[in-house]
């Protein structure tokens, strides 16, 4: 139905759509390609000097697409355009968050900046690792993208794959020379500093990576500033029963004070197997009382 329109009314209905039904229409059929393309990517140009096409092709793995925008149309490769309300990306921030391994390798072709920061202070290398992809983290270390960057609130790589669980990554980052015990701020209130990687498995009850950063020497029983929090408190607090007993195993202070965690499990999640677990390894109830 569409051949049958003259040339000029396909290439106006084309230029009033929005850009990812654009993309759509132009995979229909190789005549519409043939005469729209050239028109399209002049006109994302012409729209906002193509922050939205990089930011489709980010989206979508499309390295195609910002391939053309950038080596065709001298498109910045570390153009800027917003992922959700408020997030400024580059689109390697785009391309490492969602684990596009062909767009990734284009972009560093091209020039882009493997360290860019978004404005929580995230390099891609964050972006991946907190995603789980080992393959994308791979290649930007491999591109010198900085192991140890940090964000906003002094996270590394590392902290953003062991609060998410990516053993894999974790492993990865600290064969590459990742701090075990790098500290960043508390993310409960993003003021007390003191807060390690080892923590933030033990928060999120990641029993498989919190024993990967204790064979790696993490401190079993690093406090938090301030709150004073270690790794066991943490995990008694949220019901973590694998995470307790893989601290408990390597040695992890059961009466440390003053936030001693039999008292932290009575005031969190009041999980039996924790309280079980604490009792056993000797957990002395009249300290956790007198808090």
């Amino acid at each position: 139905m569409l051949l049958q329109i003259p040339n000029e009314i396909i290439i106006l209905i084309a230029n009033e759509l929005p850009l990812s039904e654009r993309t759509a229409l132009l995979r229909t059929n190789k005549h519409l390609r043939s005469l729209c393309t050239a028109d399209f990517y002049r006109q994302a140009i012409r729209e906002d000097g193509g922050t939205q096409g990089l930011r489709y092709a980010a989206i979508h793995g499309s390295a195609d697409i910002a391939s053309i925008f950038i080596h065709h149309y001298n498109v910045s490769p570390d153009l800027r355009f917003c992922d959700g309300p408020l997030v400024q990306l580059t689109c390697l921030h785009g391309a490492a968050s969602r684990g596009h391994i062909k767009l990734i390798e284009l972009l560093a072709d091209a020039g882009a900046d493997i360290q860019a920061r978004n404005e929580s202070g995230r390099s891609p290398l964050h972006y991946a690792a907190r995603g789980g992809f080992l393959a994308a983290a791979k290649i930007l270390v491999a591109r010198k993208a900085d192991i140890m960057a940090r964000d906003g609130t002094e996270g590394t790589p590392l902290h953003a794959a062991a609060e998410k669980g990516h053993h894999l990554v974790c492993k990865f980052l600290l064969a590459q020379g990742a701090e075990v015990d790098a500290m960043c701020k508390d993310p409960q209130n993003e003021v007390d500093d003191g807060y390690t990687p080892l923590h933030a498995a033990a928060d999120f009850g990641h029993a498989e990576v919190a024993e990967l950063l204790l064979e790696h020497g993490a401190k079993v029983d690093a406090k938090i500033d301030q709150s004073e929090w270690t790794p066991l408190g943490c995990s008694s607090a949220e019901g973590h029963v694998e995470v307790v007993k893989h601290l408990l195993k390597w040695g992890a202070e059961v009466n440390i004070a003053p936030e001693v965690p039999l008292r932290l499990a009575v005031d969190g999640k009041w999980h039996e197997g924790v309280l079980k677990l604490l009792l056993e390894s000797g957990a002395e109830v009249d300290m956790a009382l007198d808090g």
